[in-house]
């Protein structure tokens, strides 16, 4: 397991933070969307995030204006989906009251939310209600397993959650609940009996990494906001901004695994 060693960087100087890591290390200058949230907590969340993922490499430190700076493997280079450094990381799961073709079809109504699925290529929208049977605060566990031979996410909710849901899929048998993650459907499949004991299987149209990815994330806090991949730096660009004052790190605040 990763440790976190705040301000445990080489030789207490801000450029000392990128000498632990691998020379195909990159940096990610990641901005804020939302300017009231708090940079320290936002880094202590995704260094949660990446220590799920089991990564041996990395940092995470506050720099200036609110941004975050990521030093990642070189594995984590490409935009993948989700993208662990930027997303939200929000769940809940809803009864669905209606579904269309397209969202155009569907009449905003009160105490209801009209959504989209995960996929670009599938423009189905589903009113859900606006109360969620259960959510992020419920989760106490998110784990990849297997369904029938593909990658799923298996969901452990605490008891408070797990009584809910019981109560709401033995009430209303051949409706659907709809899972949604940060804002989109990805499965909505249609209750067959009452679901009790708190565990619930999601088989979407995952792949490995996004099954792994979206479990890390879920294992984490979530974000209050999005964040946004403002700037790639190999690991000598970074060292070399950050010895130009390009970007000044606040080194009490970073947190390194090695």
């Amino acid at each position: 397991m990763a440790a976190f060693a705040f301000a445990a960087v080489a030789g207490g100087s801000p450029a000392g933070l990128a000498q632990p890591y691998h020379p195909d290390s990159f940096a990610f200058v990641l901005a804020p969307t939302n300017g009231s949230d708090d940079p320290v907590d936002v880094a202590n969340r995704l260094c949660r995030r990446l220590e799920n993922m089991t990564l041996r490499h990395y940092a995470v430190a506050v720099a200036d204006a609110g941004r975050i700076v990521a030093l990642v493997p070189g594995a984590m280079v490409d935009v993948v989906d989700p993208d662990p450094l930027t997303v939200r990381g929000t769940l809940s799961l809803h009864a669905v009251l209606d579904q269309a073709p397209t969202a155009d079809m569907l009449a905003p109504e009160a105490g209801s939310l009209i959504l989209p699925t995960d996929r670009a290529d599938d423009p189905r929208a589903y009113r859900v209600a606006l109360d969620p049977i259960v959510s992020r605060t419920d989760l106490l566990q998110s784990e990849v397993t297997l369904d029938a031979g593909r990658p799923a996410i298996t969901l452990r909710f605490g008891d408070d959650g797990a009584r809910r849901f019981a109560v709401h899929t033995g009430d209303h048998v051949g409706e659907a609940v709809a899972v949604v993650l940060d804002g989109n459907v990805v499965t909505a499949p249609v209750i067959r009996q009452q679901i009790a004991g708190g565990v619930v299987r999601i088989s979407g149209s995952f792949d490995v990494a996004q099954a792994t990815h979206w479990s890390a994330i879920l294992n984490a806090p979530p974000l209050e906001a999005p964040l946004r991949r403002e700037e790639f730096l190999t690991l000598d660009g970074f060292k070399a901004a950050v010895e130009a004052g390009e970007i000044r790190i606040a080194v009490e605040d970073a947190c390194v695994a090695e």
